[in-house]
C-alpha cells in the first residue's frame, strides 16, 4: 500500500507543478515477451492481468512509457520485431481500456529506445533502428524517447562513432518514420495520438 501511495502521489503532484508534461513511469506497461518464462510475441496472460489490476496507476499517467530497448544475442532479426509488436500490442490495449472507460484525454505512447543493442551495446543494424521509430507510429504512439548514456560518448571515438551512425543510420531513420507518420495522418484511420518525431534534440 505504501508504494501505490507514493506512485499516485508522486504522479499527482507532478502533474499539479506541470499540467501541460505527459507524465508516466519507464517502462511501463510491462511484458516480458521473449524471457525465458515467455519466449514468445505476446504478453503472457498473467502479466495482462497484472496490469488489468494495476489499472489504478494507468489511470493516473498520461502517457505510456514501455521500454523496446532490443538484444541481439539471442534473437534474430525476425524476433526482435515480434519482440517490438508484443509491447506496442500490450500498451495499446491499455490505452484502448481506457478509451472505452470514457477516457476524456487517453494517454499517449512514448517507447523508450536505444541506439544500441541492451546485450552487446553494438550499434543497431539500420533495419532494426527503423523498425523501433516506425512501428510506434503505426499504432498511434505520439513519438519516442531516443535515449543514452554518457558512457556512449565518454571518449573521442565514441563521439566519432556515434556522429557518423547519427548521420549515417539514425538521422535517415527518423526522416523516414517522420514521413510514414504524415503519410498516415492524412488518412482518416490514424490514431489521433500519432502526430510525428522530434528531431531538433538529435
Amino acid at each position: 500500500m505504501m508504494a501505490k501511495a507514493f506512485l499516485l502521489s508522486t504522479l499527482k503532484k507532478a502533474k499539479r507543478l506541470r499540467p501541460a508534461a505527459s507524465w508516466g513511469y519507464y517502462g511501463y506497461p510491462f511484458c516480458f515477451n521473449y524471457t525465458p518464462n515467455n519466449y514468445r510475441e505476446t504478453c503472457s496472460t498473467q502479466v495482462q492481468e497484472d496490469n488489468d489490476n494495476t489499472g489504478w496507476l494507468f489511470d493516473e499517467m498520461t502517457a505510456y512509457y514501455p521500454s523496446l530497448y532490443l538484444r541481439e544475442r539471442d534473437l534474430t532479426a525476425y524476433q526482435r520485431k515480434r519482440f517490438v509488436s508484443g509491447r506496442l500490442a500490450e500498451t495499446t490495449r491499455l490505452v484502448e481500456a481506457r478509451i472505452r472507460n470514457g477516457t476524456i484525454r487517453p494517454p499517449l505512447i512514448f517507447p523508450y529506445v536505444w541506439f544500441k543493442y541492451h546485450d552487446t551495446r553494438n550499434f543497431m543494424t539500420p533495419e532494426d533502428m527503423l523498425h523501433v521509430l516506425t512501428a510506434p507510429a503505426q499504432i498511434g504512439a505520439k513519438g519516442v524517447v531516443i535515449w543514452g548514456a554518457s558512457r556512449d560518448v565518454n571518449s573521442k571515438e565514441k563521439c566519432e562513432a556515434l556522429v557518423d551512425y547519427v548521420e549515417k543510420v539514425l538521422g535517415p531513420a527518423v526522416q523516414q518514420a517522420k514521413a510514414g507518420g504524415a503519410r498516415r495522418r492524412r488518412q482518416p484511420r490514424v490514431h489521433p495520438n500519432f502526430q510525428n518525431i522530434e528531431t531538433n534534440r538529435l
